[in-house]
C-alpha cells in the first residue's frame, strides 16, 4: 500500500560482514575510517543506512577487545538498523547485549528467541522507519544452519523458527497493522535460503543480505536480493523512486578505493584500540617464498596450500594420524604474498578460538566427517575440510551424504579401514558437533582440550622448532625449506589430497 504522493526518492546504503578495520594492501583498500567517509559521501536526508550482520568478530582486534572497536565505527556510519550475524555471538550473549546497548540503532533477530519467546540480547522482531513521507518495515531473518556453529551458545537455550513462517506473519502485520509502504528483509544467510525467502514469502519488496561475503545482485520472483561485499571494501547504494502505484529500483556497488579520504575522527578513535598491542603483533614468526591462499572462494571449495600447512602443523603437534579442520577457521579472505609472516598475519588468518583435541576415531567416523565436510559444496560453507594425512575423492553430482567412495579414502598412503582406529586431531569446535560434525561428539579423547596446545601456539612452536633444526643443518621438510642460519621459509605449494570429480562447470 503506497501513500498517494508525488514521485519521491529514498536512497539506501547497505553493507555487511565487516571484520578488519585496517586497510588492505590492494584495491579496493577499504579500511573502516575510509569506509565511513565513502558512505557519508553518498548520504542525504533521505538516506537509510542498513547493515546485514557480522562485525563483532572474528578479527585481530576482537581477540583483545571482544568487538568494542566496532561501536564507534557503526555509530559513526550512522546505521539506522541492523540484523544480528552469527559472528556477533562470538563472545557470548552477555557481551552482545552490552554492545547492542552502546549502538545508536536497533538490531533485529526476528526468528530466533529464547524458548519463552523473549527477544535475545535486546534485539527486536521488526522495526518501522519513516523517511521522506514513506513508512519502511524492516525484519531480520537468519538461517537454521548457522545456529549449529555458535560456539558460545547452547542450541537448547534458544528457539529457532523457520524464516519463511515468521516472514509471512511479519509481512501481514507490517502491511495491514503498521500500514507500511515498503518492506525490507535484512538477512544473514546463504543464497539458497535468500532465494527461498523471495519465492515463498510474498510481500517482501527487497532482500539485503550478508553471510556469503560476495558482491551480487539477482532478481527472484520480482524481488532484488543484494549482497554488498565484505570487510569495509564495498557497499551498495540503492535508489528507490516511489510513483503513485509502483517503485522503481536502481543500484550500484561502490568500491572503497584510495580515492576516498579517511575520516580523521574515527581513525583517531581506532588508533586508541590498536596502540597497546601493535608491538607484540609485529613480531616476525617466519617467511614465505610463495603465495598462501586463504581466499574464501578457494579455501571453502578446495584444498589450498594454507589449509594444508595448518593441518600438517596440527598433526605434527600431537603426532596424530590425520587432521580435519573446517575452512571456516580461516578468516583472512586473501592471498598472503611472499615475505615475512608476522604474528598479526597469523591472527588475522586464525582469529577464532583455536582449541584443539586429539580423539580416537574409527575409519567410518572419518568417512562420515568428510561426507559432512563436502555435503554442501559448492556453497561457500565453513564446514568444507582442510586435511592432513588423508586423501579422498568426492563427486558433487551425487546426493549429500553419499559423495565419497570409501575406496578412494587413504590415510598416510594406506587404504582406510572403516573398522580401524585412528588418532584424529581436530578443533574442539568440531568435536562438539558444530557445523554438522555430529559424528565426532562421542569419540574418546586421547589428549583433552586442556592438554592440547592452542593452534596459534602450535604454529609458532612449529616455526621455531624448524628454525632451531635449520641452525644445526638438520632441517629437511616438504613444506619448509630453511636457510641454514637465519630464516624460516615456506617454499612449496600443495599436494593433491582432495580430488573433486567432474569439477568443471560446477560453479
Amino acid at each position: 500500500m503506497f501513500n498517494l504522493q508525488s514521485v519521491n526518492q529514498v536512497t539506501i546504503n547497505h553493507f555487511n560482514d565487516v571484520y578488519n578495520i585496517d586497510e588492505h594492501n590492494v584495491e579496493p583498500i577499504g579500511g573502516a575510517a575510509r569506509f565511513k567517509s565513502a558512505l557519508q559521501s553518498f548520504k542525504t536526508k533521505s538516506t537509510l543506512t542498513l547493515f546485514s550482520g557480522d562485525c563483532l568478530g572474528p578479527s585481530l582486534l576482537s581477540k583483545f577487545t571482544k568487538g568494542k572497536q566496532m561501536i564507534p565505527v557503526l555509530n559513526g556510519c550512522q546505521v539506522d538498523c541492523a540484523v544480528v550475524g552469527n559472528h556477533d555471538f562470538d563472545y557470548g550473549i552477555d557481551v552482545l547485549t552490552k554492545l547492542i546497548k552502546q549502538t545508536n540503532f536497533p538490531w533485529l533477530l526476528s526468528n530466533v528467541t529464547y524458548p519463552d519467546g523473549v527477544e535475545i540480547a535486546g534485539t527486536k522482531v521488526y522495526h518501522v522507519i519513516e523517511n521522506s513521507g514513506k513508512k519502511f518495515g524492516l525484519i531480520g531473518l537468519v538461517e537454521r544452519e548457522w545456529i549449529s556453529i555458535l560456539s558460545t551458545v547452547n542450541p537448547d537455550d534458544i528457539k529457532y523458527n523457520d524464516f519463511v513462517d515468521i516472514g509471512r506473519k511479519l509481512i501481514y502485520h507490517l502491511k495491514y497493522k503498521e500500514k507500511v509502504d515498503y518492506i525490507i528483509a535484512l538477512t544473514h544467510m546463504r543464497n539458497p535460503n535468500d532465494i527461498r525467502l523471495a519465492n515463498q514469502v510474498p510481500g517482501i519488496n527487497l532482500i539485503l543480505g550478508g553471510h556469503d561475503h560476495v558482491c551480487q545482485s539477482m532478481k527472484v520472483n520480482d524481488v532484488f536480493i543484494i549482497k554488498s561485499g565484505t570487510d569495509f571494501k564495498n557497499f551498495s547504494t540503492i535508489n528507490l523512486n516511489f510513483n503513485l502505484d509502483s517503485v522503481q529500483l536502481n543500484h550500484q556497488l561502490i568500491d572503497v578505493t584510495s580515492k576516498f579520504t579517511q575520516d580523521e575522527q574515527l581513525k583517531g578513535q581506532l588508533e586508541c584500540f590498536k596502540l597497546n598491542i601493535d608491538q607484540q603483533l609485529d613480531n616476525i614468526i617466519g617467511f614465505t617464498n610463495c603465495p598462501l591462499d586463504g581466499r574464501f572462494m578457494s579455501i571453502r571449495r578446495q584444498e589450498t596450500n594454507l589449509g594444508n600447512l595448518i593441518a600438517d602443523i596440527m598433526c605434527s603437534s600431537v603426532r596424530a594420524d590425520c587432521a580435519i579442520i573446517h575452512s571456516g577457521t580461516f578468516r583472512s579472505d586473501q592471498i598472503h604474498e611472499p615475505g615475512p609472516i608476522h604474528l598479526k598475519d597469523l591472527i588475522n588468518i586464525l582469529p577464532t578460538p583455536g582449541t584443539m583435541v586429539l580423539i580416537s576415531v574409527s575409519g567410518t567416523t572419518i568417512w562420515r566427517a568428510l561426507e559432512n565436510g563436502v555435503s554442501l559444496w559448492p556453497r561457500l560453507e565453513g564446514r568444507f575440510p582442510q586435511v592432513s594425512g588423508l586423501r579422498f575423492s568426492f563427486d558433487p553430482k551425487k546426493p549429500s551424504g553419499d559423495r565419497i567412495d570409501p575406496q578412494s579414502l587413504t590415510i598416510n598412503g594406506q587404504q582406510l579401514k572403516l573398522t580401524g582406529k585412528y588418532r584424529l586431531i581436530t578443533k574442539l569446535f568440531l568435536y562438539k558437533g558444530n557445523d554438522g560434525y555430529d559424528c565426532l561428539k562421542n569419540c574418546q579423547q586421547l589428549i583433552s582440550p586442556d592438554d592440547c596446545p592452542e593452534m596459534i601456539t602450535a604454529i609458532e612452536n612449529y616455526f621455531q622448532s624448524q628454525f632451531n633444526l635449520s641452525a644445526h643443518n638438520q632441517c629437511n621438510s616438504i613444506y619448509l625449506n630453511y636457510d641454514n642460519l637465519t630464516v624460516r621459509v615456506i617454499e612449496s605449494i600443495t599436494e593433491n589430497r582432495i580430488n573433486i570429480l567432474t569439477q568443471k562447470n560446477q560453479f
